[in-house]
């Protein structure tokens, strides 16, 4: 009995592929992707794991006029699901992964002000892919303080920040390089009515990392928005997403001008 061994599917250039679709000349094409930034990207890159090692910090509480120092910490560098439970509700459960959530995003994201105002100092040490990453800050007038270093040894490098904002600027040019991921192509509606190009940065892809209890949401923060379904595209790794992500940002800008 003979066997017919399955054809292979044949594949073409982008561009080529693009010229054919739209009936256009290949120059222009290329000189189109070009102008607005639309680059190949089929395949999505590979997949780096992110694993907290330490997670630290102190404070003061102020309840009722009462003030009481107090203090935490938690070596989690070994393999395993890990659970935090507690017999009552209001104890901590949730300020332990907001502020590893701050160290990770160099913002708070749903951490109370009132956790926020008690908090000192914090300390968290995690792997990004294999590369050993330790945030350490202090914390005065709301304002965090501190270092980020990276590695350890001869080979550590630290990386200093004063405020929130250069916080998050450090944070976001350390996680992307070492977890090989992308600003994702987004556009954004400004106040004018103008449409702008827009790359959601290392924060934007945070907000997959937690389903926080007020929130139905699976994966992001919201339900159905378009924040939510780029950044699934994204973790499930779909071929030629960014490309699609560039492409319709541009888009959108295009047709509002």
């Amino acid at each position: 009995m003979n066997t017919m061994s399955p054809t292979p599917l044949e594949s073409i250039p982008f561009v080529d592929a693009v010229a054919g679709r739209s009936k256009k000349d290949m120059a222009e094409v290329e000189a189109t992707l070009t102008k607005h930034g639309v680059v190949a990207a089929p395949s999505p890159p590979p997949a780096r794991q992110l694993r907290i090692k330490r997670i630290a910090f102190a404070g003061v509480k102020v309840l009722h006029g009462v003030t009481s120092d107090f203090e935490f910490g938690w070596d989690v560098d070994q393999d395993g699901l890990f659970g935090i439970v507690t017999r009552d509700n209001l104890v901590g459960k949730t300020t332990v992964i907001q502020v590893a959530l701050w160290a990770l995003r160099g913002s708070t994201k749903n951490l109370s002000d009132t956790v926020a105002s008690w908090l000192r100092s914090v300390d968290v040490t995690f792997l990004a892919d294999k590369r050993s990453v330790r945030v350490a800050f202090a914390i005065d007038d709301a304002t965090p303080n501190g270092t980020v270093s990276i590695g350890e040894g001869v080979d550590q490098k630290v990386h200093r920040f004063v405020d929130e904002p250069q916080f998050k600027r450090v944070m976001q040019e350390i996680m992307l390089e070492a977890l090989a991921l992308e600003p994702i192509p987004a556009s954004r509606k400004l106040a004018d009515g103008r449409m702008v190009a827009w790359d959601d940065g290392w924060t934007a892809y945070t907000r997959a990392f937690l389903a926080d209890a007020d929130s139905d949401a699976i994966i992001g923060e919201h339900i159905g928005n378009d924040l939510t379904q780029r950044l699934l595209q994204v973790f499930v790794g779909l071929p030629w997403a960014r490309t699609l992500f560039q492409a319709r940002a541009r888009l959108n800008v295009l047709a509002v001008c």
